[in-house]
């Protein structure tokens, strides 16, 4: 039988792990802003992400701001492979602190 405090744990753990679906939804959704990296609480780099973007979008039609927008689109791609390791740390990060 499962203690009161182990069953809590639980409980906390199941409300607020993150879900591999979800971030690959925000990922195809807001990559580009870094909506998955603020999800799976990757805040500093998802700022990172944001910033570049919206630095070099109004200077993409221009020419000068692509650069940017390259290293981002590149960043987002390496994310959609990395993403399910991302969020297992992100999950094992949060059991560790309920422990």
């Amino acid at each position: 039988m499962m203690d009161t405090d182990t069953a809590r744990r639980m409980m906390r753990y199941d409300a607020n792990k993150r879900s591999l679906a979800v971030a690959y939804l925000l990922l195809a959704a807001t990559g580009l802003l870094g909506g998955h990296r603020f999800y799976i609480g990757r805040g500093g780099t998802g700022l990172i992400m944001l910033l570049l973007t919206l630095a070099s979008l109004p200077w993409a039609l221009i020419f000068w701001g692509w650069p940017g927008m390259f290293i981002t689109i590149i960043w987002v791609l390496i994310d959609a492979l990395r993403l399910p390791g991302m969020v297992q740390q992100a999950n094992n990060k949060l059991i560790a602190s309920l422990a």
